[in-house]
């Protein structure tokens, strides 16, 4: 960690490398808590700037509104308690100063009212009065809050009109089952008829360009055989290379 730090770790470095040389001489090797206490005396700072406010962030410090009061609360108690003991205001400062920023508020109007009927000395013009003021307004407008969303979350389950999956499913009507005819008939009907008769047309252009056989060959094969004629013999002829004529034409 002391290495990579760089410059930051200058002094750190240079107590670390003191240090091992005196433990040298006499054998020994600085130990691990020794380099942690280096690094964390370094990294401290004078008492007088620990303190991360003042009076002065106190005074200028402002109400963020009523729709922020838990914000505003929250911020106060933090300068308040962060505060050095020496520059912490009295409860009587800390009642004046949190008075005069929310004494405008429209939420709390009513108790505000209240609080400036009492005179200087009231047991109840106090900075605790306050305090408890501010913690009772954000407590029961937290617990509106909850009242609101339970009554929408009511609300939307009483007016919901949704049916479950499986009910919708047993709604919809089923698709009724063609037979072979009827999706042949269909697929059919869908093309476009052309003009003409080109389907059939199309059948005859396919059979005349696919040779077929000629029947009378069959016969003059037999003829000449009936006959006893000792004529040259046809060659044999290969079957399955004879096209159907039914086939083709139907």
């Amino acid at each position: 960690v002391i290495e990579t730090a760089g410059d930051k770790s200058m002094q750190v470095k240079y107590e670390m490398s003191m240090k091992n040389q005196m433990y040298g001489k006499s054998g020994d090797f600085i130990k691990g808590r020794e380099l942690f206490a280096m690094i964390l005396v370094s990294f401290k700072s004078p008492d007088h700037t620990e303190v991360l406010y003042n009076s002065h962030h106190l005074y200028v410090f402002n109400y963020y509104g009523d729709d922020q009061l838990e914000a505003f609360y929250n911020k106060w108690l933090d300068i308040v308690y962060n505060m050095k003991q020496d520059d912490r205001p009295s409860l009587n400062s800390l009642r004046d100063t949190l008075f005069r920023k929310i004494e405008h508020s429209k939420l709390m109007h009513f108790d505000i009212s209240r609080y400036r009927t009492f005179d200087e000395g009231h047991p109840q013009k106090t900075y605790d009065f306050l305090i408890t003021m501010i913690k009772g307004y954000i407590a029961r407008g937290k617990q509106e809050r909850l009242l609101k969303e339970r009554e929408r979350a009511v609300k939307i389950s009483l007016t919901s009109t949704k049916t479950t999956p499986a009910l919708e499913d047993a709604e919809k009507p089923t698709a009724p089952i063609k037979t072979k005819k009827e999706n042949v008939a269909a697929a059919s009907s869908t093309d476009d008829p052309p003009k003409g008769r080109p389907k059939a047309k199309a059948k005859s252009e396919a059979a005349s360009v696919l040779p077929t056989p000629s029947p009378k060959s069959h016969a003059d094969k037999n003829n000449k055989k009936g006959k006893g004629g000792k004529g040259r013999s046809s060659s044999p002829v290969d079957k399955k290379k004879i096209f159907c004529n039914y086939f083709f034409n139907k």
